[in-house]
């Protein structure tokens, strides 16, 4: 883990009061951690998007083996992966079996044919759902995934190397926008969370840490967000 990386959200909150020029003295406007942390939670729910759509990989993790029952249309995620964000890949082999296959990622399924395949071969993700044509075996399956992170709190790691920077700027861009802080000052937040945002994306596209699935760099959260184009 990286020296930013190791920071916590409580280091955001401070160098956003500092970006805000917010001095915690008696009467005067206070960003506290409490007021911030929901703030940042949004953004960082950003990042993660921005990260995904981009095709970062922000943080893996590998599934155990588990089942696929024959002739069903999806696989369904374990009950014990609590969190599954999306799959990046999956394999498959016989239940008797030790050759692991992988399973092809596509954007949108062959119709299937009249007669169901043993094997899986490709599968696609929609919505949350892991679609795939129904198979006439049982399979055992892989799943390597983007996890879920976590909601922050003020005493929480930012465990993702390229979140920090665009984190403090977007929070402080959010805060001055809520309190109705005059629009230059706003405005010049706002264009520090898309500079930052688009050099951490470019960074991790540049770094070679992605996969290929779509084109980049993809900016959708000056839409979500309502940041202008």
């Amino acid at each position: 883990m990286s020296t930013i990386s190791a920071r916590l959200f409580s280091d955001v909150f401070t160098d956003v009061r500092g970006l805000l020029n917010d001095e915690e003295v008696a009467g005067g406007e206070v960003f506290f951690d409490t007021k911030l942390l929901p703030l940042a939670a949004q953004i960082h729910g950003e990042l993660q998007d921005e990260f995904a759509n981009n095709d970062i990989e922000i943080a893996e993790k590998m599934s155990t083996a588990f089942s696929y029952t024959a002739h069903a249309a999806s696989i369904p995620i374990p009950g014990a992966v609590t969190d599954f964000y999306q799959p990046i890949q999956i394999w498959e082999r016989a239940t008797t079996a030790s050759e692991w296959k992988e399973v092809k990622m596509v954007d949108d399924l062959r119709a299937p044919g009249v007669i169901e395949s043993s094997t899986l071969r490709e599968f696609s993700f929609d919505e949350g759902t892991i679609l795939v044509n129904p198979c006439s075996t049982n399979r055992l399956l892989l799943v390597r995934y983007q996890k879920q992170l976590a909601y922050p709190t003020a005493a929480g790691a930012v465990t993702i190397d390229g979140f920090y920077f665009p984190l403090v700027a977007g929070t402080a861009w959010l805060a001055a926008f809520s309190r109705g802080r005059e629009e230059a000052a706003t405005d010049r937040l706002r264009a520090m969370y898309e500079k930052r945002m688009e050099d951490a994306i470019n960074r991790g596209v540049q770094g070679g840490q992605t996969i290929r699935r779509g084109p980049k760099p993809h900016l959708g959260y000056r839409h979500r967000v309502g940041l202008k184009a």
